[in-house]
């Protein structure tokens, strides 16, 4: 399985008015290092409660609702999203944990949606 966002990959990022979907990807400012920005894939809500369970994502509960992730999801533990904040994982979870795991959900507040916009073409010169 690709990752969602590849060298080359270009974005396109909007502000966010309300609650951003999940799934969507968000750019924003890292809550721990001031003018370093991360792109992460919203999982998590306001108001829900997610597990990280023997590596496995869990939303109030529920498995399933995390299409987004490659490898298992670790280390375990349980947050609870504020109403204006939200969880952000990397897709590749066993490469990089520098995502909510580390500094909880994060707010909504200032938040940007990325769309990928087209990717690099690999030209070849004659």
């Amino acid at each position: 399985m690709e990752p969602a966002l590849v060298d080359g990959d270009r974005l396109r990022c909007t502000r966010l008015h309300g609650i951003p979907p999940r799934g969507a990807i968000a750019v924003f400012v890292h809550p721990l290092i001031p003018d370093f920005w991360l792109v992460k894939r919203v999982v998590g809500l306001p108001g829900e409660r997610i597990d990280l369970d023997f590596g496995e994502l869990l939303v109030d509960g529920w498995p399933g609702l995390d299409r987004w992730g490659h490898g298992a999801t670790f280390p375990e533990g349980r947050w609870l999203v504020g109403p204006d904040a939200a969880f952000v994982l990397s897709d590749n979870r066993s490469l990089t944990i520098d995502d909510s795991r580390r500094f909880g959900p994060v707010p909504i507040k200032g938040m940007l949606i990325a769309t990928r916009r087209s990717r690099r073409r690999r030209t070849t010169r004659r």
